[in-house]
């Protein structure tokens, strides 16, 4: 008989466990790397870049002075998020369709969607929409397909694009802990978003009392802000970190370890 694949399941985290992922994702936030010093764009930048832009086609907020995503966003996302030693280099993959699809058919999708909240499963939208993106990220080139390598992609830039949607942040690495399908990417990408759903759900109880920074460009940022807040954009961040400092090689400095062992002392 064929050996029955088993899924892994998303630990319930234990309070220290997430705080010390929450404190890792400030790191990030104000653009310093938690494994290391290593200075990098802010995580409050790409939010404000990459989402701001999206709203204001789908949501009609003000978007400010902030611009369209263009292929040199994409670009430098692709090195900020550290997807660039994947094989998915600039000459195999479609960053002018991706964008569109951004810009047109997932915008348009999310704007249909919200009229009609009550009868929208936003997870089922949002694994089509990813599914969506990776397939117009992805282009077939001399050296082989890069399909898989496009769905870390898609779902990253999904994640900072549209903080609104139930998007979580696929690796290699958090797919092979989970014992996702890696035959199927379509399949994997489907069971993967599952696995984190429910463990979204098992760890809500102390993910909730983390609350978000706030962006520094207030004036024409608050809306963006407060979508991705009133949809737990905060939470599946800190979850994300906790599963990859449990599952793989990549810890947190030694420093943020510490903040999470000890509390703020009284002055005598």
């Amino acid at each position: 008989m064929p050996r029955v694949r088993v899924r892994k399941r998303v630990p319930v985290f234990s309070k220290h466990a997430l705080d010390l992922a929450d404190v890792c994702c400030r790191e990030l936030w104000r653009g310093r790397r938690y494994y290391d010093d290593t200075l990098q764009t802010s995580e409050e930048e790409l939010l404000r870049r990459l989402s701001i832009p999206f709203l204001s086609d789908s949501l009609g907020i003000d978007r400010g002075n902030y611009q369209d995503i263009t292929v040199d966003t994409v670009k430098s996302f692709i090195i900020v998020a550290g997807l660039k030693q994947m094989n998915i280099t600039q000459s195999n993959r479609d960053d002018v369709k991706g964008i569109e699809t951004i810009k047109k058919i997932i915008s348009s999708r999310l704007r249909k969607s919200l009229r009609n909240v009550y009868a929208t499963n936003f997870h089922e939208l949002t694994l089509e929409l990813t599914d969506e993106l990776s397939k117009a990220f992805h282009k077939l080139s001399k050296t082989g397909s890069t399909k898989a390598a496009c769905i870390p992609l898609a779902t990253r830039l999904l994640f900072f694009t549209a903080p609104n949607l139930p998007v979580f942040m696929y690796s290699d690495d958090l797919g092979e802990a989970l014992k996702v399908n890696k035959t199927n990417k379509t399949e994997g990408l489907s069971e993967f978003y599952e696995s984190m759903r429910l463990g979204l759900e098992a760890n809500w109880q102390i993910l909730r009392e983390y609350q978000m920074p706030f962006l520094t460009d207030k004036i024409t940022a608050d809306e963006a802000w407060l979508e991705a807040r009133e949809n737990g954009w905060w939470q599946r961040r800190i979850l994300d970190l906790a599963c990859v400092i449990n599952f793989t090689e990549v810890k947190p400095k030694d420093f943020l370890i510490s903040l999470t062992e000890d509390y703020p002392k009284q002055h005598p």
